[in-house]
């Protein structure tokens, strides 16, 4: 009976080693922080703007006003 004390612990490395393998499968599917939304800036809201005055949705007076506005804040 052949028994070598190298040996004695090798199907424990190979089992931590196929457990560590599949962790870092799952954790790839897994996320772990949720995404955020970067903040809005103010070109969006100057492109939005645009939008509603082509639209018709604002008149004039009030997309120059609220350009001024957004130029004020933006200071």
């Amino acid at each position: 009976m052949y028994y070598n004390h190298h040996y004695m612990f090798m199907p424990w490395i190979w089992w931590i080693i196929l457990i560590g393998i599949v962790l870092l499968i799952i954790s790839n599917f897994i996320p772990w922080r949720p995404s955020r939304k970067p903040p809005k800036s103010k070109d969006d809201a100057l492109d939005i703007l645009k939008q509603r005055y082509a639209r018709g949705e604002i008149d004039r007076e009030e997309f120059e006003e609220r350009l001024r506005v957004l130029r004020e804040h933006s200071k």
